[in-house]
């Protein structure tokens, strides 16, 4: 089975996402390197490097619809579980250093750094969400966590 983010990458809601949260950073004098579309990036969750002069810092970006509505955001913990019982780790456990919400009806977005989001995700229990992919065959599960907690920290 081909798991594909082809109809991700190609949401323009994603793109504009993206570009967004792009300028934000290039707006505070910051290089940007938008890596959304580049194949290469793609295992890391990578949408977009900030460059600093000693290091790199990456940042994956979502684009999320919900938000406004319920006050949560969604917190992948398992990307692929699929029919055949394939399984694939979700963004939880990437490697990004942040993570931006787009808060796609409110044209604004949440920075959180991905190590407080996986702290704050195990600190109680929680809602949990699971979406399915009909055309692959596969859920995405995660927790929901109240967008008001996570600016309290």
């Amino acid at each position: 089975m081909n798991y594909s983010f082809k109809r991700q990458i190609n949401d323009p809601k994603q793109k504009e996402a993206v570009r967004f949260c792009a300028k934000y950073e290039m707006d505070q004098g910051f290089e940007i390197i938008d890596v959304s579309e580049n194949p290469d990036w793609y295992d890391r969750g990578v949408d977009l490097i900030v460059k600093y002069p000693n290091f790199d810092m990456w940042i994956d970006v979502k684009c999320d619809e919900r938000i406004a509505e319920t006050g949560n955001i969604a917190f992948e913990l398992i990307e692929i579980a699929s029919y055949e019982g394939y399984l694939k780790r979700g963004y939880a456990y990437s490697k990004v250093h942040y993570i931006y919400y787009f808060d796609w009806h409110n044209k604004k977005f949440y920075k959180f750094r991905t190590s407080n989001l996986l702290k704050i995700a195990f600190s109680k229990s929680r809602k949990s969400f699971a979406t399915y992919h009909p055309e692959e065959r596969y859920f995405t599960l995660g927790i929901l966590i109240p967008l008001q907690e996570l600016c309290q920290n």
